[in-house]
């Protein structure tokens, strides 16, 4: 029968062994669990470190699209190319370094002159730089680049632009072709070169700055190209230690950016102030186990003599850890079905956000149509204005048509004028002729009486002299019908003339203000027109915005899609975390029953 001074420390032995064997079962699943759930932080942070720079480049891919379909750029105008490259480099600062306009020879004809903190840059000395051997440029003045697509390249030096821009020279060139809106034949080329540093560099320095934390104090992260070539060129910190843990992605490409088919490595300690805890806990609980253990015999007469009320406390003790370990399994339980329903939660959301990427397709699709009809009204306005053009100029060429015919009208007046003139010419010399009648039948009358004075010899010359009188008498009223007829005809002429001329100044007139009414008519039309061509262009570049806003919309929606799917995958883990906390909790409860009723024997000792 072992006497109660060894019962105590056997007891004392024991109570050590099964603390130290919970801690340390408790501390290695702890550490476990802490490094699983680190190894899962590194890989879903890698994946969303290469799909970040994806996204930034998808927006690179598709700058230099949008500056080679410029109206600068299809201009080949050096002078609206480089003030328009000057506004682009403030813009878009400070991602680009250079950016350059290339003939189909390789010759360099245009460049900005500010650089992208908007001091003046000499473009003197890249103005002569030939790249008609670079890749970047073959491929975009072959031909081979379709629309909608660029060429890129991974980072490289480059002296030129180094000591055109004044930076450190390690640019991403992205390269299209310039077409000819018409036709679509390539003119030049137009090439931007990125900073490797402010775009690239940055944001990973940005992101794998966020990842710093008690658990994380150093990170490294190594980019790779396809060839193997260092893309950071080591500026990566390297770690103070070889035990790391690592995880790998590599780059797919974003909408139409096809990916660099880079790969990315991003590397952190494998140990953390947590396992420093947990692994300080463990020798701590050793140690005290042994200072127990050492200083049990010496304390055992002492604690012989507290142990009845060192048994009640001891009892209570016991009853509380087993109360907090029932409170601690019941909030196990509680967070595990929030978890659960957080996941069912999260997976709704995601459904519902598909339906809303579906409705934001369709209606980037329905405003690709509207974007067309208004391309179509614009030409359709643009037709009528035309239209009204010519009719503009018909409406003019009638009014001077008629201008010449009321000049026409006018002369023939004239030549009717000259004619009643001639008419009283004409009627004068008949006059004339009347005075020679009157003349001619006075001299028969006179021959007459001077034939009747001579007698039988005058007879002869008496006949001669009637018929002279009958002569002239017929004359004369020949003469004097004529005369009539000329003076009716004059009278007649010169009524015609007169009528005819007010006719036609009264005609001219009404043809005036109606030929003024439709010019006016015409021109408003023009003037309306073309203020309906403007708005209709208006109306063209809203719809054009609304399309890319709506594409736009499109593609953060599918960014939420796949964050909703990241977060779903947290959850269940913290789900099944949550579930093995619980079950941990139950075993905590069961122990400390377990010591309840070892407390109770040594009540009955």
């Amino acid at each position: 029968m072992l006497s109660l001074q060894k019962k105590m420390q056997l007891l004392l032995v024991t109570i050590g062994l099964i603390g130290l064997t919970f801690v340390g079962a408790f501390s290695l699943h702890s550490i476990g669990l802490a490094t699983s759930s680190k190894k899962q932080l590194i890989e879903s942070s890698v994946v969303s470190i290469a799909d970040k720079v994806d996204r930034n480049l998808f927006e690179r891919y598709g700058d230099v699209q949008a500056f080679a379909l410029s109206e600068p750029a299809v201009s080949i105008d050096p002078k609206r190319i480089t003030d328009f490259m000057n506004s682009m480099m403030g813009t878009y600062a400070p991602i680009y370094d250079a950016m350059l306009v290339l003939d189909l020879n390789g010759n360099v004809i245009a460049t900005n002159t500010v650089s992208k903190s908007a001091e003046p840059l000499n473009n003197g000395p890249l103005i002569h730089q030939n790249y008609k051997e670079e890749n970047w440029f073959k491929e975009a003045a072959s031909g081979r680049i379709k629309p909608a697509q660029s060429f890129y390249t991974d980072a490289y030096l480059d002296t030129a632009v180094r000591d055109f821009a004044r930076t450190d020279g390690y640019v991403m060139t992205f390269s299209a072709p310039i077409r000819r809106k018409d036709t679509g034949q390539i003119i030049a080329v137009w090439a931007n070169r990125m900073s490797w540093k402010d775009v690239v560099v940055a944001l990973i320095a940005e992101e794998t700055k966020k990842l710093l934390s008690d658990r994380i104090s150093q990170t490294r992260l190594n980019l790779t190209s396809r060839s193997g070539a260092d893309l950071l060129h080591g500026s990566s910190e390297s770690l103070k230690t070889a035990d790391v843990l690592d995880a790998t992605s590599t780059s797919k490409g974003y909408s139409s950016y096809p990916g660099a088919n880079w790969t990315y490595q991003l590397q952190v300690p494998k140990k953390d102030h947590v396992l420093s805890y947990v692994i300080a806990m463990i020798v701590i609980s050793v140690i005290v186990m042994l200072v127990v253990n050492i200083c049990g015999g010496l304390m055992i007469r002492s604690v012989v003599r507290k142990l009845d009320g060192a048994i009640v406390h001891l009892s209570s003790g016991s009853q509380q850890v087993s109360s907090t370990s029932g409170d601690l399994n019941g909030s196990a339980t509680s967070l595990a079905q929030a978890s659960t329903e957080q996941a069912s939660a999260l997976q709704q959301t995601a459904a519902s956000i598909e339906e809303i990427s579906a409705m934001i397709k369709k209606s980037s699709a329905n405003a690709g149509l509207s974007k067309e009809a208004a391309i179509d009204t614009v030409a359709l306005v643009q037709r009528g204005k035309q239209a009204v053009e010519q009719m503009t100029t018909s409406v003019n060429d009638i009014s001077l048509n008629s201008v010449d015919m009321f000049n026409e009208m006018k002369e023939s007046n004239k030549r009717l004028t000259e004619i009643v003139t001639l008419i009283g010419e004409i009627e004068s010399k008949t006059k004339i002729i009347n005075d020679i009648v009157f003349q001619t039948k006075l001299l028969s009358f006179n021959a007459s009486v001077e034939a009747a004075r001579a007698g039988e010899h005058g007879k002869g010359f008496a006949v001669v002299a009637e018929e002279i009188g009958d002569l002239a008498e017929l004359s004369g009223r020949s003469s004097r019908e004529i005369s009539e007829i000329l003076s009716t005809s004059a009278t007649t002429v010169d009524s015609i003339v007169t009528e005819t001329q007010r006719m036609a100044e009264k005609l001219l007139e009404r043809s005036k203000l109606k030929i003024d009414s439709g010019l006016k008519t015409a021109n408003d039309c023009e003037s309306l027109l073309t203020e309906v061509v403007h708005r209709v262009e208006q109306l063209q570049q809203m719809v054009e915005e609304i399309a890319t806003a709506t594409d736009e919309q499109a593609q953060g929606v599918a960014e939420i899609t796949r964050a909703m799917a990241d977060l779903d995958r947290v959850t269940h883990s913290n789900a099944s975390t949550s579930q093995d906390v619980s079950k941990y909790a139950g075993g905590l409860h069961e122990e400390s029953e377990h010591l309840h009723g070892v407390v109770g024997e040594l009540m009955l000792i």
